[in-house]
């Protein structure tokens, strides 16, 4: 299945945990964005991933928290970014 902003509350509804790992920038924010604006997701997280499939040193990733409940994993430097 394929997902996409219609189906996006359905298939997340019974979980605690989202884990983001899209490579186009359009799909990330399709989960991204709604998660922010919607009460249905306020006791959910969300792990992003962002610039960390690149071919620099994996020393660049970190992790950074945004909110209460979103953290995003990368370099925060490559073009995914």
């Amino acid at each position: 299945m394929k997902i996409n902003k219609d189906n996006l509350f359905e298939l997340f509804n019974e979980t605690d945990v989202i884990v983001e790992a899209f490579d186009e920038a359009s799909e990330k924010s399709m989960i991204i964005d709604p998660f922010l604006g919607k009460d249905v997701f306020k006791k959910k997280y969300l792990v992003c991933a962002s610039g960390i499939a690149g071919f620099e040193s994996s020393n660049t990733i970190q992790t950074k928290k945004f909110g209460e409940r979103v953290f995003i994993a990368g370099d925060f430097c490559s073009q995914s970014c």
